[in-house]
C-alpha cells in the first residue's frame, strides 16, 4: 500500500500511517467528517486519533482548531 501511495499520489509512508490512524477512528464520526470537510490539517487530525474519546472528541476538536500542532502534541 505505501508504495502504491507513494505511487499514485505521492504520499510518504509516515503521511500515509498518519492517514490511515484518523479513518481506523469509526468510533469518531466527528473527527472523521471535520477532517473530510478539510477544519483541520492531517496532522492536528492524527493527534486527535490518537488520544480522543468518543466522550471527549468535541473536546479534543476545539484545542485542534485552536492551537498549534506543536501546542496541541503538548496537550495530548
Amino acid at each position: 500500500m505505501s508504495a502504491y501511495a507513494k505511487e499514485v499520489a505521492d504520499i510518504s509512508s509516515s503521511k500515509l500511517s498518519d492517514l490511515l490512524r484518523i479513518t481506523r477512528r469509526s468510533d469518531l464520526p466527528e473527527l472523521l467528517e471535520t477532517f473530510r470537510r478539510g477544519e483541520l490539517s492531517y496532522l492536528a487530525a492524527t493527534e486527535v486519533a490518537r488520544v480522543a474519546q468518543p466522550a471527549d472528541v468535541g473536546e479534543w476538536l476545539e484545542k485542534a482548531r485552536a492551537l498549534t500542532i506543536y501546542e496541541l502534541r503538548r496537550e495530548a
